[in-house]
């Protein structure tokens, strides 16, 4: 947590998350993580990344975080950017090369709740042309 309001300022930490409890930002990591793994089990994602599942299971319950060998191997496995896993932001030079549009569509997945999550997801594979969508065949 930063130190003063001029500090928090000079990060540009929205207000609300500098002020988070270290549960709060630990269950907010372990969501993110339970998102990057999607419909895989707890164990095939724990061997992926080569861990216990019962550490996949303590990151996703918010009870500890990633290792620094972990969160290495989550972007070399899953491409998961690190300051994504832990802060919930997305380096600027990555939204960049999106378009205002693509921004907003991230945005409204990344506020959604499961329910949500799922039909914003099948829509996309339902639009996408027929390709590889983030591993998945189009059938």
């Amino acid at each position: 947590m930063a130190s003063d309001l001029g500090e928090l300022w000079d990060m540009n930490v929205p207000f609300d998350k500098a002020f988070m409890s270290q549960q709060e930002i630990f269950l907010k990591i372990g969501s993110r993580i339970r998102e990057l793994r999607a419909d895989m089990t707890q164990d095939a994602f724990a061997q992926k990344l080569g861990v216990a599942r019962k550490t996949v299971t303590r990151w996703e319950a918010g009870a500890v975080v990633p290792d620094g060998a972990s969160l290495l191997v989550l972007l070399l496995e899953f491409g998961a950017d690190p300051k994504w896993l832990l802060t919930g932001q997305r380096d600027r030079a990555d939204l960049l090369k999106l378009s205002n549009r693509e921004i907003a569509l991230l945005d409204n997945y990344e506020n959604a709740d499961a329910d949500g999550k799922k039909i914003i997801e099948g829509t996309a594979l339902l639009a996408a042309k027929p390709k590889d969508v983030k591993g998945r065949k189009a059938a």
